[in-house]
């Protein structure tokens, strides 16, 4: 079989066994994925495709985070774990209900679980009296068992405040810290496979509440249907469905509205009765852009004002070409004139854009991660991407996106230079990038 062959029956066969859609734009990770998990478990590569495609569980989990983005750290989505304990715990308590189900979903190495448990000691004076239950599942064995371990490089604690660090953690040295015991005992672990259907897991009415977080983006859209259909079978009256800031469930399932939980936003089943008063207005941000179906349009025009600001400032070399003519420029397709993907990616973009002006980098930096997920060649969304890195002082990710921006830039969509290159041409915005990475101490 030859090699492109051989990578289309890989792509395929990891749709059927895990349910993730992999683009064409991704086949070097899929490439690179196949070499790495064939040589670890001494298989040539068409032995190896063919043992997972007849069922290899001990490996499943491990190709998964190969070809995933496992990146996470504790107290992610803060806005979401405050609304666990100001606005869900308080309306349990309410209905003199003290018993609390919580799921987190492709958990990784623990810190999302952790941090729920955490949030709960933390501002539930009463825990003790609630039976409190948090399962967290992950197709990894090899995460999962980094997370039983429950130690932690510093960077998984870059948002973690001093104050919990010193009454959660332990530190074991320089570059280790471990767990607090009674956090851990908090939370049970389990190796599952979100794509396949599991009646012991889903189980009817079995969680007040699922956080499935920064996950389904990586999913065929059916697989991820599917997925959302038994969430919505397994919530209890009132529960509530947490997915990642970026991710949104337009086209995907009619099941769920969108609900208001303090400052965050969350699904439950659609007529399900709320938790809370508020129903969540067309400015929610469950879709980086809502409202009308055209709505993302205008905000995605306002944006260009600001990443033309963004971009002079990132321009240090001298005489650094600026458009005077409209020779990148064509008129923007209509949202039905685009794909799925190009369109999310889109949308994802600018909200990044809206972030980044904000001030709130982390979250920009995830928007703009899920973009060149959803449309690998978005070369303007590398390039951000690569400048929101270089100001985390995540120098060599920053080097790394730039680089993937400097190659794709040249073969930029004429309508992304338009709409999103704030009034540079291409030689404009491959200035910007050669500043950026001379700034991350690349000459080349």
């Amino acid at each position: 079989m030859n090699a492109p062959a051989q990578l289309e029956t890989f792509r395929a066969v990891i749709q059927e066994t895990l349910g993730l859609a992999l683009a064409t734009e991704q086949d070097d990770r899929l490439a690179r994925a196949l070499t790495v998990r064939a040589a670890r478990t001494s298989c040539k590569p068409a032995a190896y495709i063919a043992r997972i495609h007849r069922g290899w569980p001990e490996e499943i989990g491990s190709l998964a985070a190969e070809i995933t983005v496992g990146e996470t750290f504790f107290l992610r989505g803060l806005d979401q774990l405050e609304a666990l304990t100001t606005v869900i715990v308080p309306a349990c308590a309410q209905r003199g209900d003290r018993r609390l189900r919580i799921l987190s979903a492709g958990c990784a190495t623990g810190e999302e679980p952790y941090s729920i448990a955490i949030q709960l000691r933390e501002h539930v004076p009463d825990l003790a009296s609630w039976d409190v239950s948090i399962r967290a599942i992950d197709a990894s064995a090899t995460a999962l068992e980094s997370a039983k371990r429950a130690t932690y490089r510093p960077w998984a604690l870059r948002e973690t405040p001093d104050r919990l660090r010193a009454r959660w953690f332990a530190r074991q040295s320089e570059r280790v810290w471990t767990l607090h015991p009674d956090i851990r005992s908090m939370v049970q672990f389990e190796q599952r496979n979100l794509a396949a259907a599991d009646p012991f897991l889903f189980q009817r009415q079995a969680f007040d509440v699922v956080l499935c977080r920064n996950v389904l983006m990586y999913f065929a859209p059916a697989v991820a249907a599917s997925i959302l259909d038994r969430i919505a079978d397994s919530l209890a009256p009132g529960g509530v469905l947490f997915v990642g800031h970026a991710e949104n469930l337009r086209g995907l399932c009619d099941r769920f509205e969108v609900r208001t939980f303090g400052s965050a936003f969350g699904y439950v089943a659609a007529g399900s009765a709320p938790r809370v008063t508020e129903r969540a207005t067309e400015a929610a941000p469950a879709s980086p852009t809502s409202g009308t179906n055209d709505a993302w349009i205008h905000n995605i025009a306002r944006s260009t004002d600001r990443i033309s600001e963004l971009a002079m400032r990132a321009v240090t070399a001298p005489n650094a070409p600026r458009a005077t003519a409209a020779s990148d420029a064509v008129r923007p397709q209509r949202p039905e004139q685009l794909d799925d993907n190009e369109r999310s990616a889109r949308e994802h973009h600018a909200a990044a854009l809206e972030r980044a002006d904000a001030g709130d980098l982390e979250s920009a930096a995830e928007l703009e991660r899920s973009a060149v997920w959803l449309v690998p060649d978005f070369a303007i969304a590398h390039l951000h991407l690569g400048r929101l890195l270089r100001r985390l002082d995540r120098t060599d990710e920053a080097r790394a996106e730039l680089d993937r921006a400097r190659a794709l830039l040249a073969h930029e969509d004429p309508a992304r230079v338009a709409l999103f290159g704030g009034g540079f041409t291409r030689g404009g915005l491959g200035a910007i990038c050669r500043a950026e990475l001379a700034a991350c101490g690349d000459d080349s």
